[in-house]
């Protein structure tokens, strides 16, 4: 729908992190680890500030999807929607 799918390369499931989910680290650091992706080359785009908040910790650029909240000052970004990704 949103015509972005050339952006993904790969789908990670919770067995891929070795089931350590979101926002635990070593789920990123094994995502990242697998792709050999450096955090401040990534953005994460996220509607859980929690999840965020490692990405960020971690050196990524973070987008929160909310539709109305104002965005923490340590949040690069906010949309109130996944598809205005592409405006």
């Amino acid at each position: 729908i949103l015509r972005i799918s050339s952006l993904f390369v790969d789908v990670f499931s919770i067995e891929s992190t070795k089931f350590n989910p979101k926002p635990c680290l070593r789920g990123f650091h094994r995502v990242l680890g697998k792709r050999r992706l450096q955090p401040a080359g990534c953005i994460m785009v996220e509607d859980t500030l929690e999840n965020l908040r490692t990405a960020k910790l971690m050196g990524m650029k973070t987008i929160w999807v909310n539709p109305g909240v104002q965005k923490p000052s340590w949040v690069d970004a906010r949309i109130s929607h996944i598809g205005n990704l592409v405006n």
